[in-house]
């Protein structure tokens, strides 16, 4: 919903009256010029994005140091398993 506001003679289209001056007689006077505002934004709950970014943080200060203890350990143990690997093979060579 948009609300319509008429502006005065002044800003009319078309040089209406502007410094006083009457509109012609002989014409009809320009239709007034409107603005057209838009309706309000809609209230934003601020602590929702803050509860929300405060959840991530706690998740992210756990989840991150238990994915890099993941990794290594996974890391390693294939990087061991292999080199054992490769050095039996240079045993039967």
């Amino acid at each position: 919903m948009y609300l319509c506001v008429g502006l005065s003679a002044q800003l009319r289209p078309g040089g209406g009256a502007a410094d006083g001056e009457s509109s012609t007689a002989a014409g009809p006077s320009a239709p007034a010029a409107t603005v057209v505002v838009p309706p309000p934004r809609p209230t934003v709950d601020m602590d929702s994005g803050k509860r929300r970014a405060r959840r991530i943080d706690k998740l992210s200060r756990k989840g991150f140091p238990l994915a890099f203890v993941v990794f290594n350990v996974v890391y390693w143990v294939v990087y061991t398993r292999s080199s054992s690997d490769l050095d039996d093979l240079q045993a039967l060579s």
